[in-house]
């Protein structure tokens, strides 16, 4: 479903009946796609409990509570464009192309010139395009 708000209701509802490893990784994918990161947190803290040998969750635990710091340093410095930057790269690599959009817009209106800002910008027309059924 791409109905993520949707999705993620019956996905907790099922967790909440049988917490299980697949419906958690679930409600982490819905989690991320909605930008609900402080909440995915507890669910991948779950996860590395119930398999503490998978590094991807650890990497994405990891990797979520930077992006959380990130948001809240561009609240305290929004013409940082390096912020600005990684934020659309966090948000292209997981498929949120709507933060994706808003972080590479920040970037392009602090410096119209970036080339990092290019190309993720460049990236996301890629991904956007790829999407698009042929006419």
């Amino acid at each position: 479903m791409l109905n993520y708000k949707e999705s993620l209701y019956y996905y907790k509802r099922a967790f909440e009946i049988k917490p299980q490893v697949e419906t958690a990784r679930k409600i982490v994918l819905n989690l991320l796609q909605l930008d609900y990161l402080e909440e995915s947190l507890k669910f991948l803290e779950f996860l590395t409990k119930k398999e503490p040998n998978d590094n991807m969750n650890k990497r994405l635990m990891e990797k979520v509570r930077e992006v959380v710091s990130l948001k809240k340093k561009a609240v305290i410095e929004p013409e940082n464009i390096g912020i600005q930057t990684r934020l659309a790269g966090y948000y292209l690599y997981i498929g949120n192309q709507p933060e994706a959009r808003i972080h590479i817009d920040n970037a392009l209106a602090i410096n119209p010139d970036d080339k990092i800002s290019r190309l993720l910008q460049k990236e996301l027309e890629k991904l956007i395009a790829s999407k698009k059924p042929p006419q």
